[in-house]
């Protein structure tokens, strides 16, 4: 038996001698002082364990993320936790913690933040432990405000990615089934329930991009949309015919037929794009009330690299780009077929970088992490000099199709962009990327001269498609 699981038998066993039970009390945490008999005061002791445990969870909370970040002071107070916490009934413990798990959450989302931003920020600062818990913490979220009824669509498409279903444990069920998967017995839960409890508090808000959960109501809403079903059906066509080019071109072995495959996605694209805005330009709306913003995850390693490369894409192709660096995650703005397209090919580009990184990593200086961040900041420079040069053919092809009617239309396209993006972001400051490894730098534009711009906007002869 260890010393800790010792220590807190023992004092289960002292605990049970004095005939004490359990009375329900206030605290900071929600945690109850234990009371002799139902009409008796507390007793000094348990009133005194009650409110350390309470403090040093506090202190904990404090201590874990954000300015005051401590690691030393942390593990003392966690100590501090378990050893109080011996003294005190698990089951209150249990129930107050669900509750907590419960709140936090609620205010994670409250401020802006959608289940796949909290678990990719939990990837990256987290334990496996710890991350186990966002997950369960997520789910039990879900089951009280009834996500897969109420919420929209984009969220309950998060939920089913993180394999979370309408029947995941709820509140102290949740704390339970956690604990459960990860062998925990009481006193060892409390150093990641407080590590994440801090990272929770320690969250910045976000903009809200989907409707927060206090404001799903009771009706279904996950198929609104403003756009006439026409419209959906013709987009979910067209996406889907270029994501099947986009998979064959990265999964050929064959350098004529990517290229076969990448010229009819950019037909496409370049084709379905600009008819799109002449379409919209017939209308009355205001094309700033068409203009949306969504956020793209930033997977380490070398997340800056990554911005690179999503900015060229963006740039390129009517959005605008902001990285929330402390976070890893970028803001895209822009018209929703331009950001369908964007992330296609940001995805796309992204996945051939990588293979073409592991291709010439074939010694120890090709291994190093200079020489890959440089490797991927060129691959991302040249990429952005290809998309700008297929943008000019592209506008070429269709000023011969539209004639004068094109340019006014694109650009009253970009000013409502640009118009949102300044709204939106007021406080921005541009940011450039520092290279330092020549031989990475070279090797990544080489790469990039060979990348297939499956979903640029350069527009190909009729006879491609």
């Amino acid at each position: 038996m260890s010393r800790n699981s010792k220590h807190r038998r023992d004092a289960r066993k002292k605990k049970q001698a004095r005939g004490d039970s359990s009375q329900s009390g206030s605290s900071t945490w929600g945690f109850d002082a234990r009371r002799s008999r139902s009409d008796a005061p507390p007793s000094f002791d348990a009133v005194d364990h009650a409110a350390q445990f309470n403090r040093a969870l506090t202190d904990a909370v404090i201590f874990g993320f954000g300015p005051s970040k401590d690691a030393k002071r942390f593990r003392g107070a966690v100590t501090e936790v378990a050893d109080h916490s011996a003294f005190l009934e698990w089951t209150d413990l249990e129930s107050a913690l669900g509750q907590r798990v419960d709140s936090s959450t609620r205010i994670a989302f409250e401020n802006g933040w959608q289940p796949a931003e909290l678990m990719h920020v939990a990837a990256r600062d987290l334990g496996t432990i710890e991350q186990r818990l966002v997950i369960f913490a997520i789910g039990s979220h879900a089951v009280a405000h009834s996500a897969y009824a109420h919420a929209p669509e984009a969220w309950i498409d998060q939920l089913t990615d993180l394999h979370l279903d309408a029947d995941a444990p709820r509140g102290v069920e949740a704390v339970r089934h956690w604990m459960t998967t990860e062998y925990l017995v009481p006193f060892d839960c409390w150093e990641p329930v407080a590590r994440v409890f801090s990272w929770l508090s320690n969250l910045v808000t976000l903009d809200a991009l989907l409707t927060v959960p206090s404001k799903w109501g009771t009706r279904p809403s996950r198929r609104a949309t403003p756009h006439p079903a026409a419209t959906r059906t013709a987009d979910t066509k067209i996406l889907n015919r270029i994501r099947g080019l986009l998979a064959k071109a990265e999964a050929s072995d064959f350098p004529e037929e990517a290229e076969t495959l990448s010229a009819k996605a950019q037909d496409l694209m370049t084709q379905y794009t600009i008819d799109s805005a002449m379409l919209d330009a017939d209308g009355s709306d205001d094309p700033r009330s068409k203009v949306v913003t969504r956020r793209i995850l930033l997977t380490t390693p070398y997340p800056d690299a990554k911005l690179s490369l999503l900015n060229a894409v963006g740039i390129n192709n009517g959005v605008k780009t902001l990285w929330h660096k402390e976070v890893g995650l970028a803001s895209v703005v822009g018209m929703p077929i331009d950001l369908n397209l964007c992330e296609l090919l940001f995805t796309s580009l992204l996945v051939q970088s990588t293979r073409a990184l592991h291709e010439v990593g074939v010694d120890r200086e090709t291994r190093t992490p200079s020489f890959r961040r440089s490797f991927l900041i060129s691959y991302a420079h040249r990429i952005s000099e290809r998309l700008a040069e297929a943008r000019e053919r592209a506008a070429a092809a269709a000023s011969s199709k539209y004639g004068k009617e094109l340019v006014p239309v694109l650009a009253e396209r970009a000013e409502a962009i640009a118009d949102v993006f300044d709204r939106q972001f007021p406080n921005v400051r541009s940011v450039r990327s520092s290279v330092t490894n020549d031989l990475g730098w070279y090797a990544g534009r080489q790469a990039a001269d060979t990348a297939d711009l499956t979903g640029g906007r350069d527009a190909i002869e009729e006879d491609a498609s």
